[in-house]
């Protein structure tokens, strides 16, 4: 038994088809099928059924996929721990990025990195928090950018900033001539909000509830810049993170009063993560990238 034979068999499992999962293992089906025969025969036990319409799992063979998985993962912690005890700037690794976080500060810390540590192999990953935390207690990714707070049993966590929201306008609607809107200006205003699934909703949610606002549910938005330009049409308004917000595209983002309408983004990952020094010093590639940012702003 060696590592590929696990990486076959796991494959197998997932795709149900040994043609796919050759494919997908980049061998041919005669050479994967007979790998697995032999591992089969070795143990003494089928980790598969198989007719001619169909393969699955026995079920002594699900119990072998979910070890077999722990072991892939281990040594792929292993490899990891090598990495870094030889250099926490070499190596991989993986960053996930929630959706109204990560086209914003992906593309600075990509240039923070390819400037500092250029050795460090980067994979980055946009999607919805559900999805990320998942991915990390799977170890498909080691950190991820979201707004927090989490479960701080399952997760370690640093705070990176809290981040203002703005209400986004087209510059001929009836509030784009305020320097900032009140409660009252939102008193039944209808904001256009992203779609189920993101964090990025529930908090607006909130804050119209907390203005006594609403939701125009004509339309939800897969992204924020997808509603951008529903609102530079003059489809409507919506409320929009500080790092979303652009100079002289056609909009206008006006501070609400009060300090309690913003988010704090920051980094999670793995309890016990082996890539911890490569985490700690991505933090302060942002933090400092973050820094700058302020001092080109002001």
């Amino acid at each position: 038994m060696n590592f590929r034979d696990l990486e076959y068999i796991i494959e197998t499992a997932k795709t149900l088809s040994f043609s796919k999962a050759a494919q997908n293992c980049h061998v041919s089906q005669p050479s994967l099928s007979s790998q697995i025969k032999k591992l089969e025969n070795e143990l003494g036990s089928s980790i598969f059924y198989r007719n001619k319409r169909s393969v699955r799992l026995t079920s002594y063979g699900e119990t072998f996929v979910e070890k077999a998985k722990e072991i892939l993962a281990i040594r792929q912690e292993l490899v990891g721990i090598s990495e870094v005890n030889q250099n926490p700037l070499n190596g991989k690794l993986r960053l996930g990025g929630i959706i109204t976080i990560a086209p914003y500060m992906f593309p600075k810390i990509v240039h923070k990195l390819n400037e500092k540590a250029p050795k460090l192999k980067l994979f980055l990953k946009e999607a919805k928090t559900e999805e990320l935390l998942k991915d990390l207690l799977d170890n498909k990714i080691d950190a991820a950018l979201i707004s927090m707070p989490t479960d701080s049993n399952v997760f370690e966590s640093h705070a990176l900033f809290t981040e203002p929201f703005f209400l986004s306008v087209a510059e001929d609607h009836p509030l784009a001539s305020k320097e900032s809107v009140t409660e009252e200006d939102l008193r039944n205003q209808q904001l256009i909000l992203l779609e189920d699934g993101h964090c990025f909703r529930a908090q607006a949610l909130d804050v119209c509830h907390s203005l006594s606002a609403k939701e125009n549910r004509v339309f939800n938005g897969t992204s924020l810049e997808t509603i951008r330009e529903f609102i530079t049409k003059g489809a409507g308004i919506t409320l929009m993170p500080a790092m979303a917000v652009r100079k002289n595209d056609g909009l206008r983002y006006l501070p609400i009063d009060g300090s309690k309408y913003n988010r704090q983004v920051g980094l999670v990952w793995r309890k016990s993560c082996h890539k911890e020094p490569k985490i700690e010093k991505l933090i302060s590639f942002i933090e400092e990238t973050l820094s700058q940012d302020l001092m080109t702003a002001a």
